[in-house]
């Protein structure tokens, strides 16, 4: 089963009471609105390596709690195009879109459909979910996770505790 997925930037999002707040943390890039959007279509049981993925490929240490919702429905007609991410890891690379958006009028119904289900679309991994994810790969000579965590020592500390 497919499941389109927003990694989100703040997990405390999930928590958030006010509507603009959360547009304004987690769809805005560089202080405007980001009207290619940034999702993952990925397998229901990959929420956990879609995380994992995504903080080794673009975080530094100390591992948080990740929040993610899913985002099926929310789009209406957008249909989203495939496009490489940058991150260390062939899955979540093969299985990025963005969503793009022509004005913020659009980007903000979406957000607040995404906002007002948030609850029913929580997509989360627990800091102890990734931390055991990663161990698991590398314990398994998973030749992806051992490159990532060689050009990232830092990461390689994380996962030791």
């Amino acid at each position: 089963m497919s499941l389109p997925l927003r990694v989100l930037k703040r997990y405390t999002s999930l928590e958030e009471t006010d509507f603009e707040i959360f547009f304004k943390a987690e769809f805005h890039r560089a202080g405007r609105p980001d009207l290619d959007l940034s999702i993952f279509d990925i397998a229901a049981a990959c929420v956990v390596q879609t995380h994992a993925e995504c903080v080794v490929s673009w975080l530094d240490p100390p591992l948080k709690n990740r929040g993610g919702l899913a985002v099926d429905g929310c789009s209406g007609t957008h249909t989203p195009r495939r496009t490489p991410a940058e991150t260390e890891f062939a899955y979540t690379k093969g299985n990025h879109l963005e969503l793009g958006f022509l004005h913020e009028e659009e980007l903000r119904a979406f957000a607040r459909h995404a906002f007002d289900s948030r609850a029913a679309r929580d997509r989360c991994a627990s800091r102890e979910e990734v931390r055991t994810y990663g161990r698991a790969q590398l314990a398994a000579g998973d030749r992806e996770w051992e490159e990532a965590i060689a050009r990232k020592p830092k990461w390689a500390k994380e996962l030791e505790r």
